[in-house]
Parts: C-alpha cells; sequence; structure tokens
C-alpha cells in the first residue's frame, strides 16, 4: 500500500492493493474505501474489524497479514548498519561487491534546461530573495 499522498484526512488509494498480489476483489476495496481507511490505519487493522464491515475471511487474512509485513519492515540508511558483514550483505543486495560506503556511486542529477524569460520562474526568484 502507497503512503505517498495518504493523510488522516484523505483514503488511501485502493490500485496498490491490487498491485501488491493480495487477491482483494472489488467488494473487498469497497469496504476499505467506505470505512475511509487511510495509511496510518491500515497498520491497525485486524480480521475482526474486517469481517465486521462485510469483508470475507480470505481477504481479511490476507489483508491484515499484509498489514503487518508492512509495519515489521524497516528502512534503513546505509550507514546505520552496525557491522562491516551487515553492511557488504545489504551493499551485494544492490549490486555493490564490498564493503565499503565510499564504493557506492553518487547520485548524479540530470541537467535541465531552465528558460530565462519564463514570468513564473522570475517571481520565484523575486519571491526568494
Amino acid at each position: 500500500m502507497s503512503s505517498e499522498t495518504s493523510t488522516p484526512y484523505t483514503p488511501a488509494p485502493p490500485l496498490p492493493l491490487e498491485q501488491e498480489n493480495l487477491g482483494l476483489n472489488k467488494p473487498a476495496i469497497k469496504i476499505l474505501e467506505n470505512e475511509e481507511v487511510n495509511g496510518l490505519d491500515f497498520f491497525d487493522l485486524t480480521e475482526e474489524k474486517l469481517e465486521r464491515h462485510g469483508m470475507k475471511m480470505g481477504p481479511a487474512t490476507r489483508l491484515v497479514k499484509f498489514a503487518k509485513e508492512c509495519r515489521e519492515k524497516k528502512l534503513r540508511s546505509f550507514f546505520s548498519y552496525k557491522t562491516k558483514k551487515e553492511l557488504g550483505e545489504v551493499l551485494r543486495k544492490y549490486g555493490i561487491d564490498s564493503n565499503e560506503i565510499t564504493k557506492i556511486p553518487p547520485f548524479e542529477p540530470e541537467p535541465v534546461e531552465i528558460d530565462d524569460e519564463d514570468e513564473e520562474l522570475e517571481q520565484c526568484i523575486t519571491e526568494i530573495k
């Protein structure tokens, strides 16, 4: 489930759930939409709550299991690994066969052409000054 745009006031979009191969059908997704389940609510789902609102046991079980897996996943920066072995395993996962963070290629942004005559750009620069 994507949390890019989910806020306490914005229901989470159903499309990413379908893409996760959870096998959710339209009625199951409709229940999430009707109950306005957002990104934060998603992690507190229980099978009982979902079934109480009419979701069948199969989709409820899969959805709760998926929410638990998402909750347990931790995103860590390369700098937070405590041992060289831990770091080496993660770097190899990303195609870097070394234990040194200095071997991580730097991010190189692509240059973008900017029209100097753009009125909106001029207004932004004026406001920044």
